[in-house]
């Protein structure tokens, strides 16, 4: 739990194919809220399936992703004082936005088993692109209200109401869920 101040740019990382290890073994964990993440044009990509690499805010760190792209990694989970713009997650994991904001990114063939985006406020992701990988839901909403959603784009997802699992949008907060679309 020690504060970190970790702020770089214009930089690639493989995560390596490790063998013999658990699902957890490779993970970026921020665990005080005191500390600092600044990422810019920073590329992330896994070689391996067993520890794909996980992004996780334990406390509520202030973190920056700009403009970086994570490819084939694991589950990231970012909290209020995250916030996420222009980057892309391709081929990764759930993304469980809470209240963080998420701004012009695309979430790209989830890797997830149901859900591109676990998501709790609405309002706070816009301009986003989803991209269907052909089964699963591209946004899951956890919390009942009423939202205003701007410009957020859907491709590939089933394009009438249902139940085939591949729906953009997957009201799962026990009450009813309304979408004021602003554009997209």
């Amino acid at each position: 739990g020690t504060t970190v101040d970790f702020r770089d740019s214009k930089r690639s990382i493989v995560i390596a194919n490790t063998k013999k290890v658990t699902s957890g073994f490779n993970k970026f964990e921020e665990r005080n809220a005191s500390s600092r993440v600044d990422w810019t044009n920073i590329a992330i990509t896994a070689l391996g399936t067993i520890s794909r690499g996980d992004f996780i805010a334990t406390d509520n760190a202030t973190i920056n992703l700009i403009s970086c792209v994570f490819s084939d990694m694991g589950t990231f989970g970012f909290l209020g004082n995250s916030t996420i713009t222009g980057s892309v997650f391709r081929r990764c994991n759930l993304v469980t936005q809470s209240s963080s904001t998420i701004t012009g990114c695309t979430f790209d063939s989830t890797n997830d088993a149901t859900r591109a985006v676990l998501c709790n406020d609405p309002t706070k992701i816009s301009g986003c692109t989803f991209l269907s990988s052909g089964t699963k839901h591209g946004v899951e909403i956890n919390a009942a209200g009423t939202y205003n959603w701007v410009d957020n784009t859907f491709t590939g997802y089933a394009s009438v109401d249902g139940s085939t699992g591949n729906e953009a949008v997957y009201n799962n907060s026990g009450g009813a869920v309304t979408l004021n679309i602003g554009a997209g």
